[in-house]
């Protein structure tokens, strides 16, 4: 084989792999996270849902219950607010039985879409978690996302409660457009929590999680593992731009 065929062969499938990985997909839904921002499991991600998205849900991974709600505006900007209950850890020193129970926490958290996936350029966003309040929960990242084919890769980089390297994979397949699969790498530092002692948090480490999702209409689902415990998550998500919302 001549050196120039050689060349020839390897420009053409240069270019099939270039052509391949700055394709344009449709949009996917963008699902949330246990505590209300887009996400994977536990881990934001760098998408937000459609603007004028307005959502509610309830997330589960022991030790933390959590009721939450998020609405997408502007439209990169997504804010969130969550009320947490810390299993195991009373509300008060030394209260007694039939008290005010197990701590609670309001937060407020937000993210804003720096730079839109394109081409070769990956979706970038910055976001803080708990940025008022008693701030017990506080976190602050970066986090890239990009689209090759049917997956969704992520990469962070967070400080505070999110500690260090973070990331994960979304995975929506073609013949099967209202499931998807997710796997991530939890960085969060559950031993600087509040109460962590009482409620087990201090023994959970940074790990692994794998989950699966499924979407009907409004409402979305998932299922997970992670740190060696399960997981939940269950939303609906109300697209006020939508021509049913539109006042007359």
């Amino acid at each position: 084989m001549s050196s120039s065929i050689f060349i020839d062969q390897w420009l053409r499938r240069a270019l099939f792999v270039l052509a391949a990985l700055s394709w344009s997909a449709p949009a996917w839904p963008q699902a949330a996270s246990t505590t209300g921002q887009t996400g994977l499991i536990n881990m934001p991600d760098a998408r937000v849902a459609p603007d004028g998205t307005l959502r509610f849900g309830y997330g589960f991974a022991e030790p933390y219950p959590t009721l939450w709600t998020s609405v997408t505006m502007l439209p990169r900007l997504e804010l969130s607010a969550r009320y947490t209950r810390v299993m195991r850890f009373p509300g008060f020193p030394g209260q007694t039985s039939g008290d005010f129970g197990d701590f609670k926490d309001k937060a407020f958290d937000g993210k804003f879409v720096l730079l839109e996936e394109g081409g070769w350029l990956p979706q970038l966003a910055i976001g803080a978690q708990d940025i008022i309040g008693t701030r017990i929960f506080q976190a602050q990242y970066v986090v890239a996302n990009k689209r090759l084919g049917d997956f969704d890769f992520t990469l962070g980089y967070g400080e505070e409660r999110i500690d260090g390297v973070f990331g994960g994979v979304r995975y929506r397949p073609k013949g099967l457009k209202d499931w998807a699969f997710v796997a991530e790498y939890d960085a969060y530092d559950y031993s600087r929590d509040p109460g962590a002692a009482q409620s087990g948090a201090a023994s959970i480490n940074k790990g692994p999680g794998v989950g699966v999702e499924y979407t009907w209409g409004w409402l979305t689902g998932q299922l997970a593992y992670t740190r060696e415990k399960p997981a939940a998550m269950v939303y609906m998500a109300v697209p006020l731009s939508a021509k049913d919302f539109i006042p007359k």
